[in-house]
């Protein structure tokens, strides 16, 4: 049986909000370090630059600033290149920015805002190995949970991935029980895209002191379990997290096939009942909710799904053999012909729809039909080998 988890569950790839990423430009504090007594010309400078930048066209203050370095090349000062760095960024002109925050950077390498606006810089430009250097230099510098999962981001883009679950894990072991959904929707994403199945397990028990009383905890948890196909323990786990209220409709889909996937199909029927009552166009939840009736030995209400769906969307192959084969089993005959005659019609090089009829015939005492049938059966491939067991059954019985 296809369903619809295991297919979605082995492609769930990996969760990424690069939008997060998104750092300020911005001047940050002096410190003492960098900012030391300068000449007179470049206080000057400075003053006229701050001025500057309150006004809305900043295209004097670019000038200005350019042709002091051009001027002035032993006067070096961070907040210069800083100047520059924001001013061309602002310009859209990436790889000058760039390279004014590394002039910034290396008169003055102890301020985080500057590895910050380095990394948006390089980010822009998707340089993802140096916008992670830059922000776990950052990070080094003034210890910050959204800035140290923004360098777990740029690690996975940059192909460090082995790194990006050292630094998540970093990231619980210091925030705790504050963390964020999307750390740890990352952290099982990644360490299942990695086959890290032992390691992320053993982290998640460690943090479930934490995380227990949160939804996202028991949902990831699921997901581990699926990726390695452990059914029971993933269907376990959604259903303590429908414990937390209703599920989202992709979620308690997933609960349903995994529940009718480990035979505890009354359960599952349940549950595709509720997703009916929000969807009731949608064939192939009926056709899941016949199969939860028929392995929970319910072919009444598995007889009332068919008929619920054959009126909400007309015959089709699947539903009448479906239909045939419940009236079959009821001991309603004469309908279970009616209905695989009419999947003869629609499908008849079908030749088990023959045999069935055959079936049909047989039990209601029409010995003749019966073997008209089971003819027309014996010239499908399908269904040759029985349909000639019985015509011989027919011949000498």
């Amino acid at each position: 049986m296809s369903l619809l988890f295991a297919k979605s569950g082995r492609n769930l790839g990996l969760v990424l909000l690069v939008a997060l990423f998104r750092l300020p430009i911005g001047v940050g504090p002096a410190a003492a370090d960098c900012d030391g007594p300068v000449s007179q010309r470049l206080a000057i400078l400075l003053h006229k630059v701050e001025t500057g930048l309150k006004q809305p066209d900043h295209e004097a203050v670019l000038a200005l600033l350019e042709g002091f370095v051009r001027d002035y090349p032993q006067e070096k000062h961070y907040l210069i290149y800083s100047h520059l760095g924001n001013l061309y960024d602002a310009g859209k002109q990436a790889r000058k920015a760039l390279a004014a925050y590394g002039e910034a950077l290396v008169l003055c390498p102890e301020k985080a805002w500057l590895w910050r606006n380095q990394a948006k810089i390089a980010w822009d430009l998707k340089d993802f190995t140096l916008a992670a250097d830059s922000l776990l230099k950052a990070h080094a510098l003034k210890p910050d949970h959204e800035l140290l999962f923004s360098a777990v981001v740029a690690c996975i883009h940059a192909e460090r991935k082995d790194q990006a679950l050292e630094l998540l894990e970093t990231l619980f072991a210091q925030a705790r029980g504050v963390g964020k959904d999307v750390w740890l929707e990352t952290y099982v994403s990644l360490g299942c895209e990695r086959r890290e199945f032992k390691r992320v397990a053993g982290s998640l028990e460690k943090w479930r002191p934490w995380l227990e009383g949160r939804e996202i905890f028991w949902y990831m948890r699921a997901v581990l379990e699926l990726q390695q196909q452990h059914y029971e323990a993933a269907a376990a786990d959604l259903e303590i997290l429908a414990s937390f209220g209703p599920l989202p409709r992709p979620r308690k889909r997933l609960l349903a096939d995994l529940l009718l996937q480990i035979k505890i199909p009354l359960r599952a029927a349940e549950l595709y009942e509720d997703l009916l009552i929000e969807t009731p166009t949608h064939q192939c939840l009926y056709e899941a909710l016949i199969t939860s009736y028929r392995l929970g030995l319910k072919p009444e209400l598995a007889l009332a799904t068919v008929e619920r769906a054959l009126r909400q969307g007309g015959a089709n192959p699947a539903l009448l053999r479906s239909q045939g084969e419940l009236y079959f089993e009821l001991g309603r005959y004469e309908e279970a012909f009616a209905a695989f005659a009419e999947l003869a019609r629609l499908e008849p090089e079908d030749g088990n729809a023959y045999l069935k009829q055959g079936y049909c015939a047989l039990r209601l005492e029409k010995k003749d039909l019966a073997r008209k049938l089971l003819g027309r059966a014996a010239h499908c491939k399908s269904a040759r080998k029985e349909a000639r067991r019985l015509l011989r059954w027919l011949d000498h019985g």
